[in-house]
C-alpha cells in the first residue's frame, strides 16, 4: 500500500468520477485503475461500486476513507515539519474568480503563480460567488476567490481583501452636481450584480428600507457589461470602486453622489477542507502576498523625490487631498504674511518677535520656510516650488 494510491482513493471517492482525478493528479485513468485494483488487492475488499457514470464508495470503501484521511494529513503534517516541498503544485490547478478579482488583480497573479510553480497548469473559472461556493462544494474547483466569508463548515474562508463600492454613471446623463435626489435617481436604471449576490440584496433591502420603491434595479450577471452599459449612458452603476477608478480618472464615468449606503464589498480565499490542502493553502498563501505587494513597485520611484508617501486610498483621492491641503498650506501662508505686516506695522522688534513664534504652538514648517530665510538675507522665496521644496514640506499623496 503506497500513499500514491491513497491519495488516488481518497480524491476519486470525494470527487466522485475517475475523471475529475485524472485531472488532479494529471495522470491517465488507467493509471489510477491499476492503483485502485492494487490497494484493493493489498485490503481484500471492494472499496468502490463501479456502476453507472460516478463511482460509490462500498461500506469498507466508506470505513477506509477515514483512515485514508488521517494517513494524508499526517503525511501532509510530518512533510511540513521536516521541510519537505508538500506545497508545490503539480498537475491541473483550477482557480474560481468572482468578476471583480477577475478584472482587477487576478491575471497578474497568475503571471505570479505560473512562474513560482512551473510544473502545474492554472485554470481559471469566472463566475458569481454564489456559484463559485456550488463548485467548491463540488470539486470542480481547487480554491476561489470570492465574497466572504463563506458559512459553510466544509470550506476554509481566510480573508482576502476589502472592496468600496460606489455609484457612477456616465457624464452624459447630465445629473445635477452634488448629492443627487430620489427622484433624479428614479429616471434611471441602477445596473449591479445579479440577483444571487451579496450585493444586489443589500442594495434591495436598503432601497426597500427607505421607502425607495421607485428606483429600479436591474441585476446583470457580467461586471464588464454593466461597466458598457453605464458608459454608453444606459443607466447608473453600483459597482466595486477598484474596477472604475482609471475611468473616473479619465472622466469617462463621474462618481454620483447620493444618500443610498452601499456597503463595502469583503472578498475572503475559499477552499474546501480536508488532507490535500496543501496545494490551495500555497496558492491562497501567493495570493495575499500578492495583494499585499500590489503597487510596492512604484514606491522606489517615488522614494527618489519625496520624503514621505501616503496612500490615500483609491484613485482620486490623492488629488482631493492634496487640493485641501494646499487650501490649509496657503492659508497659512496667507495668515503669515498678515501678520508679519502686522507686526512691523507695530514697531515691533522682528528679530526678537521671530523668536517669540518660533519657541511658541504657533510655530510651523512653513513659518520657518518663509521667515527664518527673509530674517538672515532678506530673500522671500523660501516657497518657490522645487523637487526638493516639495519632497521636504509636504507629502506625496497617491490614490
Amino acid at each position: 500500500m503506497t500513499f500514491d494510491q491513497i491519495e488516488t482513493f481518497y480524491l476519486i471517492a470525494t470527487l466522485g468520477t475517475y475523471r475529475q482525478a485524472t485531472e488532479r493528479l494529471n495522470a491517465t485513468q488507467p493509471t489510477l485503475s491499476a492503483r485502485i485494483h492494487a490497494l484493493e488487492d493489498h485490503l481484500g475488499v471492494a472499496l468502490f461500486n463501479r456502476a453507472g457514470h460516478r463511482v460509490a464508495l462500498t461500506p469498507e470503501g466508506r470505513q477506509f476513507l477515514v483512515y485514508a484521511e488521517k494517513l494524508l494529513q499526517t503525511r501532509a503534517e510530518a512533510l511540513r515539519a521536516l521541510g519537505g516541498d508538500d506545497d508545490e503544485v503539480i498537475g491541473i490547478f483550477r482557480i474560481g474568480a468572482a468578476d471583480t478579482m477577475a478584472i482587477t488583480w487576478v491575471p497578474g497573479f497568475l503571471a505570479h503563480v505560473r512562474e513560482k510553480h512551473p510544473r502545474a497548469t492554472f485554470e481559471l473559472n469566472i463566475a458569481a460567488s454564489p456559484q463559485l461556493h456550488e463548485e467548491l462544494l463540488q470539486r470542480q474547483i481547487d480554491i476561489a476567490f470570492m465574497v466572504g466569508p463563506d458559512s459553510h463548515a466544509d470550506i476554509v474562508n481566510i480573508p482576502l481583501c476589502r472592496c468600496p463600492m460606489t455609484l457612477v454613471g456616465a457624464p452624459t446623463l447630465g445629473l445635477p452636481i452634488g448629492k443627487v435626489g430620489t427622484a433624479d435617481l428614479a429616471r434611471h436604471d441602477i445596473y449591479t450584480f445579479d440577483r444571487r449576490t451579496r450585493p444586489y440584496h443589500q442594495l434591495q433591502q436598503h432601497l426597500q428600507g427607505a421607502g425607495r420603491t421607485g428606483i429600479r434595479i436591474s441585476p446583470v450577471n457580467s461586471l464588464q457589461a454593466i461597466i458598457l452599459m453605464v458608459e454608453k449612458g444606459l443607466g447608473l452603476g453600483a459597482v466595486p470602486l477598484c474596477v472604475v477608478e482609471d475611468k473616473i480618472a479619465a472622466g469617462t464615468l463621474v462618481e454620483v453622489m447620493s444618500d443610498i449606503e452601499l456597503p463595502d464589498i469583503d472578498f475572503s480565499i475559499g477552499y474546501v477542507a480536508g488532507p490535500d490542502v496543501s496545494a490551495a493553502a500555497a496558492v491562497g498563501t501567493l495570493a495575499r502576498r500578492y495583494l499585499a505587494s500590489f503597487g510596492s513597485e512604484l514606491k522606489p520611484i517615488v522614494e527618489t523625490f519625496a520624503a514621505n508617501i501616503v496612500h490615500t486610498g483609491p484613485v482620486g483621492t490623492a488629488i482631493r487631498t492634496k487640493l485641501v491641503y494646499n487650501f490649509l498650506a496657503m492659508g497659512t501662508v496667507a495668515l503669515i504674511a498678515e501678520t508679519l505686516c502686522a507686526a512691523a506695522a507695530s514697531g515691533l522688534d522682528m528679530k526678537k518677535f521671530y523668536d517669540t513664534i518660533s519657541a511658541g504652538g504657533a510655530n510651523s514648517g512653513i513659518f520657518q520656510r518663509i521667515v527664518t530665510r527673509a530674517m538672515e538675507t532678506g530673500d522671500y522665496d523660501g516657497l518657490m516650488f522645487t523637487v526638493a521644496n516639495a519632497a521636504m514640506t509636504s507629502p506625496i499623496t497617491r490614490g
